[in-house]
């Protein structure tokens, strides 16, 4: 078994919000590749879910001297610092983002992230409405991640997902009772799997060219290890998905 396959897995199990189950899962990936940077990172992840903020940010920074600060990684370890109450720190994060604006992508998920940390609900919400105006890729996933579930009692959490056309509207209809209940299995009872296109300029996976995921496009050589992965995480996703539902 590939460590990515775990990492995948750790994955289905954090948006079910069976933490103690991704940690272990991620564990197992990190065990089979210690050297392996994401299988250290998701490692951290799992750490975090389970409140252990302090442990994760050390393997985040470990991982991040290794291979080189990214904005991305900037954002969970800002935000991290910020709901430790290390706010001079957390807003150094925020200041190397501003930084790394002119070399590379800063996405507003990022900064998002931080000031959601920092408790600044306000500004976390506006970075996250640039980041649906812009189609970062990374917000796609808002309505599953749990790293914005203190959000979701707010109504502009609500707003952002109709505005990304992924909230249910009320009185709409669902495509299935079987997709429906997918997604609710998955912890993503918010979104909307009716039958309403994601036409207003959200990109979809091309059949032709290089693979695509979301905005990201990837090479023939990551698509063939994707290809693996899933298929080998293909059964185990069947069994833990009937287990986390049981």
């Amino acid at each position: 078994m590939s460590p990515l396959a775990h990492i995948e897995l750790g994955k289905v199990l954090l948006w079910a919000r069976q933490f103690d189950r991704a940690q272990a899962t991620m564990e197992a990936a990190f065990e089979l590749r210690p050297d392996y940077w994401l299988a250290a990172w998701y490692r951290g992840v799992a750490l975090y879910f389970q409140g252990r903020i302090e442990e994760a940010l050390r393997i985040w920074q470990s991982v991040q001297k290794k291979t080189g600060a990214t904005p991305v990684g900037i954002g969970s370890i800002g935000m991290g610092l910020g709901q430790l109450g290390r706010y001079t720190e957390a807003r150094a994060a925020l200041a190397d983002l501003d930084a790394a604006e002119g070399q590379s992508y800063v996405p507003r998920f990022s900064r998002a992230q931080i000031h959601m940390g920092l408790g600044e609900t306000d500004t976390a919400f506006e970075r996250l409405d640039r980041a649906v105006e812009e189609r970062e890729v990374h917000i796609l996933d808002l309505p599953c991640k749990p790293i914005w579930d203190g959000l979701r009692s707010d109504p502009r959490f609500t707003a952002l997902l109709h505005k990304m056309r992924l909230a249910q509207a009320p009185g709409s209809r669902s495509r299935t009772r079987r997709s429906t209940a997918l997604f609710q299995r998955a912890g993503c009872d918010q979104l909307d799997t009716g039958s309403r296109d994601l036409d207003s300029g959200w990109r979809r996976p091309q059949r032709r060219g290089p693979f695509c995921l979301g905005t990201e496009r990837i090479g023939a050589g990551e698509r063939r290890r994707t290809r693996d992965c899933l298929r080998e995480l293909r059964p185990l996703v069947a069994v833990e998905v009937g287990t986390v539902t049981q």
